[in-house]
């Protein structure tokens, strides 16, 4: 009876406190980064801090909109509205949907996660040592799922087939017709982008001998999609990197590995220069070259956390200065909710959370000068924690409260 009681009584001052233990945030895909953007097909979860109604699990279509409705006690007075997270990152799609909650909730707390991402399914016949179905990353290509199936060398490489389904309702397939060997010379670029429900087909080559296998370099680690591509004429380093998508947020950019396939010399080099095409670091490619991406040190970065538009780490460079006001900039700045008065750095929190020593500051006080403008060092995190509401009066009372059900009766 007196837990009974007890219950109904936490219901009643607090309606949303059952519903916010029950809050799990689900594991986000091991793909995502904070920089994948969300398209048509993503199964994305929305959870919005003591309100259920709101927070749920969704597929997204085309559109790539979420429905939002809003009601009051007696389920009149019904408010719906959309709000579009195609194109968006989780950070912009929390920022966004935020935003639309404001004229319904005082301070919305907002978490979007990316559960799955829609993968690439396709089928493939032939002589290959791993025939049938196949499921590849998002932006897959002919030649990503040919290197996976282990086709013969006996295949017809000059005459690929890509049977896909026609989108409309009793229309006839299309028929999609590749020359992989004249791709792997370089003869042209054409390695066209794989679609669910697509069936490679292979044929083997007729009396014929077996041309030279084509000779491929690789690019492994932190990129978007590890590639293996043909070496085709005049193949450079940033070729490969636009070939995997990008280099993903997590990159050690300052320590990109070349290890050339003819000697295993290793050559070190440098994103940025790659990028800005410095003939120096944007070196032509060789034969079964291999390009490493690896783990940026978390000792080489710093990160900015809690209130702020675009929460991340970001690289730390020995040529440039960061301060506290420049690294809040670089995150886009504080959001409505931050406490500007409880700002801490913690010194050393990515090497050792356990030994980082805390530095508070208020920020209007930093941009005022009557504070100082701490310069970051490697491995700091910059930390804006949101307001804290004060306790209403009846939360105030409730341990009076319990306290009298649990001796009253």
């Amino acid at each position: 009876m007196r837990i009974a009681l007890t219950l109904l009584i936490l219901l009643t001052l607090f309606p949303g406190s059952v519903a916010d233990a029950q809050e799990v945030i689900p594991r986000p895909d091991p793909d995502v980064t904070p920089a994948t953007r969300i398209v048509a097909g993503c199964t994305v979860c929305v959870i919005v801090t003591g309100e259920p109604d709101l927070s749920g699990t969704h597929i997204l279509d085309e559109k790539g909109d979420i429905l939002f409705s809003l009601a009051d006690t007696e389920g009149e007075n019904r408010q719906e509205w959309r709000v579009s997270l195609k194109g968006k990152t989780t950070e912009e799609a929390r920022a966004a949907i935020t935003e639309s909650l404001k004229k319904y909730l005082r301070a919305p707390e907002v978490t979007v996660v990316i559960v799955k991402l829609p993968r690439v399914r396709v089928d493939i016949v032939g002589p290959v040592d791993r025939p049938g179905p196949m499921e590849l990353k998002p932006g897959a290509r002919l030649s990503d799922a040919l290197a996976r199936c282990g086709y013969r060398p006996t295949t017809d490489l000059t005459n690929v087939r890509i049977l896909r389904p026609s989108r409309h309702p009793g229309g006839k397939p299309e028929t999609l017709i590749v020359d992989v060997e004249a791709y792997g010379r370089g003869e042209h670029d054409d390695d066209p982008p794989l679609q669910s429900g697509d069936r490679i087909v292979l044929i083997a080559r007729q009396g014929q001998q077996a041309p030279k296998e084509p000779t491929y370099v690789r690019i492994i680690g932190e990129v978007e999609r590890e590639v293996q591509h043909p070496l085709t004429p005049g193949l450079r380093v940033k070729d490969l990197f636009e070939r995997a998508g990008g280099l993903k947020p997590t990159a050690d950019r300052e320590k990109i590995r070349l290890v050339r396939g003819a000697d295993g010399k290793v050559l070190e080099l440098d994103a940025d220069k790659v990028e800005a095409d410095d003939p120096v670091y944007n070196l032509p490619l060789a034969p079964n070259d291999l390009i490493i991406v690896g783990v940026r040190d978390q000792s080489r970065v710093f990160a900015v956390l809690g209130e702020v538009a675009q929460p991340s780490t970001f690289s730390y460079r020995t040529d440039e200065k960061v301060t506290l006001l420049t690294a809040i900039e670089r995150a886009g700045g504080p959001t409505r909710q931050a406490d500007l008065r409880k700002g801490l750095l913690r010194r050393n929190f990515l090497r050792n959370p356990a030994q980082a020593s805390d530095i508070p500051f208020d920020l209007e006080q930093v941009k005022k000068g009557k504070q100082p403008d701490y310069v970051l060092e490697p491995g700091d995190a910059v930390l804006l924690p949101p307001r804290v509401r004060r306790p209403g009066l009846l939360q105030q009372f409730l341990p009076l409260v319990l306290r009298f059900f649990t001796f009253g009766f």
